[in-house]
């Protein structure tokens, strides 16, 4: 009698052990499989089918951590996961890249974006962007090398970090021998106003600048001035526009 009632007890037991085993089996074939579905998401300025080029397995699975490396190499793709799951789908997340800038060739065409990082990106057939142009920058353009001209991938760093309101008023920059040149119009009078901003302190300069036009360019709107150099410290050096 007390070998039967000690078997009735030791019989869910053995059911639990069963039903575990066999879900730790089921769930490490699960995990097992290979995937053969590419699900790509938040894709919006990238383009799909080279995203497919980029990610297609010389066989017919997927393996996420090459997948997701080689689609970092896409311009338009800032960074990548990839996450195989068992139903065989590989879900791929991708992060694209922001434009700061417009590169305007010597041509007067829009040739390439430029990001924060100084990464150049195509133009794209169904998207705009309400950033400054820049001229006068003679480097080719290169799908996976970022810009090598300093003040111009200083100038990017500075443009993802500069104030909503200093953006509306930058409407194009210059390259020159000086550093770089900002180009704007008065609102008053639509008359061009370039400002020196030189090599560095992008950031600081540009701020600056928001602030001399705040205080001096909209409370006297029949003051206007044609050059405005903020390269040195403590000062704005200003030249008046000729009437």
């Amino acid at each position: 009698m007390s070998g039967m009632l000690h078997i009735r007890h030791l019989a869910p037991i053995l059911v639990v052990v069963l039903t575990a085993g066999a879900a730790a089996y089921g769930l490490r074939w699960l995990q097992q499989q290979p995937c053969t579905r590419l699900v790509t998401r938040n894709m919006i300025q990238t383009d799909s089918a080279s995203i497919h080029r980029l990610a297609m397995p010389a066989d017919s699975t997927f393996k996420a951590a090459i997948v997701a490396d080689r689609v970092r190499r896409h311009p338009w793709v800032r960074w990548s996961t990839a996450t195989c799951y068992p139903t065989g789908a590989l879900h791929l997340n991708i992060e694209e890249r922001v434009p700061v800038l417009l590169v305007i060739d010597e041509a007067g065409h829009s040739a390439h974006f430029i990001d924060p990082g100084g990464f150049m990106m195509p133009l794209t057939g169904h998207s705009t962007f309400d950033v400054p142009l820049l001229r006068g920058l003679s480097e080719p353009y290169h799908p996976i090398k970022p810009v090598s001209h300093p003040e111009v991938r200083a100038l990017a760093q500075a443009l993802a970090r500069v104030e909503a309101g200093t953006k509306q008023l930058l409407s194009e920059f210059m390259v020159t021998h000086a550093g770089i040149a900002l180009y704007t119009v008065t609102a008053a009078n639509g008359t061009p106003v370039e400002v020196w901003l030189g090599r560095e302190d992008f950031a600081l300069r540009l701020q600056r600048f928001r602030f001399f036009w705040e205080q001096h360019m909209v409370r006297h709107p029949w003051q206007s001035f044609d050059l405005i150099d903020l390269r040195f410290k403590g000062q704005i050096v200003t030249r008046e526009a000729s009437t």
